[in-house]
């Protein structure tokens, strides 16, 4: 658009030229690029964080109910179908027949860092009327997307009862794990 001004011609323009906006959305979508596999890495955490904090709700639940019910109950895990789901239950009632739960989408049960020792594809951990655990272990999580490196567990660590939260380290712990 021109006005005229006297002898002079005056320019306007208005908003971004053609060869502009394509810069721009060049440098976007490099930006966008660099940025990408951070943030999936930041979702990924944020997603097994999330896991591990209700796995450990799911244990203490199981405690509690033991000592509220002066019978012994378990935490059941497993794997279906590439979901892991969870039950808490008296140990006298069959896994089978409990109400399953879904954890979070895309979680996994690292069987290799698992130390519960599964029976039929379940693992558990059981306490007795005083809530003291029956069964020590830990129950390692990780991702089913990028090759499941970040690793995030809940351990029974001592006949009392403690439970508490590992994530996954680069050097072993004493008996070889990499999750502590």
């Amino acid at each position: 658009m021109s006005l005229l001004l006297g002898k002079r011609t005056l320019r306007l323009s208005r908003g971004y030229t053609l060869q502009e906006l394509l810069i721009i959305v060049a440098i976007m979508g490099i930006l966008a690029a660099i940025a990408a596999p951070s943030w999936l890495t930041l979702y990924n955490t944020f997603k097994l964080n999330a896991a591990r904090s209700q796995v450990h709700q799911i244990i203490r639940q199981a405690q509690h109910e033991a000592i509220r019910h002066h019978v012994s109950w378990q935490a059941s895990f497993r794997d279906t179908n590439g979901t892991v789901q969870w039950a808490v239950h008296p140990v006298t009632t069959s896994p089978a027949l409990t109400n399953w739960q879904n954890l979070y989408t895309d979680v996994r049960i690292d069987v290799e860092a698992t130390t519960f020792r599964p029976s039929s594809g379940i693992y558990k951990t059981q306490f007795n009327h005083k809530g003291h655990a029956n069964v020590l272990g830990r129950l390692t999580l990780s991702t089913a997307t990028n090759g499941g490196r970040i690793k995030r567990c809940v351990i029974v660590s001592t006949l009392l009862g403690a439970v508490r939260d590992g994530e996954g380290h680069s050097r072993p712990d004493r008996d070889g794990r990499y999750c502590y």
